[in-house]
């Protein structure tokens, strides 16, 4: 059977009226006149083939019929309700994503360390826009002579200098390569040129790596070790 828009709106009508207990009532807060009501509910009777109201100029009441048929109706009324409701639930949370889809939050604290595109650029969905370098990630690389090597163990504390840096700024050691190379090229020292090296890493405390910049050059010293000789 074909779906009749008319019968439900004929039951929204009905239970207006029996939850507001008067035609007047009803058609104020669906927007319709008086007559507009009352002309719903006898289509609705002459629908459904029995009499649901009993009315008068004084009085409105179900009748036995009326009843059990809005029994019957009323929760899937409450049913398209909760329908309706879950669809604007749904609706509303897609616009949200939407939104939130034009601002996009950083899943670290950090400084910028490169721009990948620029205000008028077209990309990918998903592409990067920024490189963000957050400051856990912020290490000294140098190096160190081979013979040096055993003198240096991870975790150990060296001193950063530099034009700008703090007298009291540290690193610890938290990488050793596993094998020597040649100094780089970058290590302009004609006198370690030729000699082989192992490249060594040491990162800041957090607090205090933002004071380092990309790129740029530092002395690094050894602190001596408590008990050390």
């Amino acid at each position: 059977m074909a779906f009749d828009g008319r019968l439900l709106a004929g039951i929204s009508v009905l239970a207006a009226v029996i939850e507001s207990g008067s035609f007047a009532r009803a058609a104020d807060a669906m927007g319709l006149s008086a007559s507009g009501v009352s002309r719903a509910i006898g289509r609705l009777e002459a629908r459904v083939g029995v009499r649901l109201l009993d009315r008068t100029t004084r009085a409105m009441r179900l009748t036995d019929d009326g009843a059990r048929f809005y029994q019957q109706v009323r929760p899937l009324l409450d049913g398209i309700e909760e329908a309706a409701v879950a669809a604007a639930k749904a609706a509303l949370g897609m616009a949200e994503w939407r939104l939130s889809q034009r601002r996009v939050t950083a899943p670290a604290a950090g400084r910028i360390a490169d721009v990948l595109a620029r205000p008028g650029e077209t990309m990918a969905a998903g592409a990067p826009v920024v490189s963000l370098l957050p400051p856990g990630n912020i290490f000294v690389r140098f190096f160190v002579p081979e013979t040096d090597l055993a003198t240096i163990h991870l975790g150990d504390r060296v001193a950063i200098l530099c034009d700008s840096c703090p007298a009291d700024l540290a690193a610890n050691v938290s990488f050793i390569a596993p094998q020597v190379e040649y100094t780089p090229p970058v290590i302009y020292s004609e006198e370690s040129r030729a000699k082989l090296v192992i490249m060594i890493e040491a990162r800041p405390p957090v607090e205090r790596a933002s004071v380092l910049n990309p790129g740029q050059p530092v002395t690094v010293r050894p602190i001596a070790r408590r008990g050390a000789s």
